[in-house]
């Protein structure tokens, strides 16, 4: 089973219901922790399909890419 692979169990036919574990949510949580930094899905993926998922190794690629926008806008307002 992969990172990203839900091992959740449905317990309710009728109403839907599932019941998640605690890698689940946990999975979640990196999951809504990369959008609001403003990663995209496929990024997201990458980094999850990391056997080692690292969050300073994350931060590294997040700040790389604000640099690499900062330089971006002062091209365009110098």
């Amino acid at each position: 089973m992969t990172r990203s692979a839900c091992s959740c169990r449905l317990i309710g036919l009728k109403t839907g219901y599932r019941l998640y574990g605690k890698a689940d949510i946990i999975g979640l949580q990196q999951i809504v922790s990369l959008r609001q930094i403003g990663f995209s899905l496929e990024q997201i993926q990458t980094c999850l399909e990391q056997r080692e998922f690292s969050p300073h190794h994350v931060v590294q690629l997040h700040l790389s890419q604000l640099q690499e926008q900062m330089a971006l806008q002062q091209q365009l307002y110098a």
